[in-house]
């Protein structure tokens, strides 16, 4: 039984993100848990109010957020008609990303799936603020970011980015083939750079990832060598039904303190493929 943890703001976008997820593991046992989340607006003493937990300016959100989940959870349910699928809710007080991160851990989450509202950057798609912090923050299982449009094609060729100037851990990529192979999708490794040009402990990380996947499916990695920026952009944005693979680094201190951040939210959304983001 698969677990994938959607957090839902019960906008048009995260209803996509919802039924993506539910096409993309439709042949396979899979609970999906329907998250919100909701905060007070409280300031200095009036923190003192949260005393009065019967108000009905304390009980309403929680109200409205649950009744909301359970039309959700009723809806997908009754619509799905799916045995391999069920559906479940969780409303809980706080912070996304701190919610996320717990309820991975209490569920063994093995997937985020992510939508993204549209936002520009000086006239650049960005990721939303929302976005940015979930792939930022949550490390505990990969994150599935989806793309802006209305109809996001159901990759099957997983296609795994990297330069090799670091290791790719063992227990990541391990965890990784496990979502790939449930749902009998095609593994490609592109290296950003050609083989020659790599240094000496690049090509002992290639090869060593190129082992620890051939282990994993029994058969020859298939690999693919790219060396300018335009071939790269050219990948990431260019209509296809694949779905791209970054390693994410461990966050240094500059990224702690926010003067930094990760290089898979510093290139932006994708424009038609969704992106999974594993973590070191």
């Amino acid at each position: 039984m698969k677990k994938i943890l959607i957090p839902t703001n019960f906008t048009h976008t995260s209803y996509d993100a919802i039924d993506y997820a539910v096409h993309f593991l439709k042949n396979k046992k899979t609970t999906f848990y329907f998250l919100n989340t909701y905060e007070y607006q409280i300031h200095g003493t009036d923190a003192l109010l949260l005393l009065h937990a019967d108000d009905e300016s304390f009980t309403l959100p929680r109200t409205n957020s649950i009744l909301t989940l359970k039309k959700l959870v009723h809806k997908y349910t009754y619509n799905n008609r799916n045995s391999n699928h069920k559906f479940d809710l969780i409303s809980s007080y706080g912070s996304l990303v701190n919610v996320i991160n717990e309820n991975i851990e209490k569920y063994s989450i093995d997937l985020v799936v992510l939508s993204q509202d549209k936002n520009l950057k000086k006239g650049i798609p960005a990721y939303g603020k929302i976005a940015k912090s979930i792939i930022e923050n949550v490390r505990l299982c990969p994150v599935m970011v989806l793309p802006n449009m209305d109809i996001i094609k159901n990759g099957k060729e997983f296609i795994l980015l990297s330069n090799f100037e670091n290791e790719l851990p063992v227990d990541e990529i391990k965890n990784w083939y496990k979502l790939v192979k449930m749902v009998n999708g095609v593994i490609k490794v592109v290296a950003l750079s050609y083989y020659w040009n790599m240094t000496k402990i690049q090509r002992n990380h290639l090869e060593n990832l190129k082992l620890t996947i051939s282990r994993l499916t029994g058969q020859a990695v298939i690999m693919e060598f790219i060396q300018s920026e335009e071939d790269l952009q050219f990948l990431l944005h260019m209509p296809s039904e694949n779905v791209l693979c970054l390693m994410d680094s461990k966050p240094d201190l500059w990224r702690y303190l926010g003067l930094t951040h990760s290089h898979i939210t510093n290139l932006g959304p994708l424009a038609s493929a969704p992106l999974i983001a594993l973590h070191r």
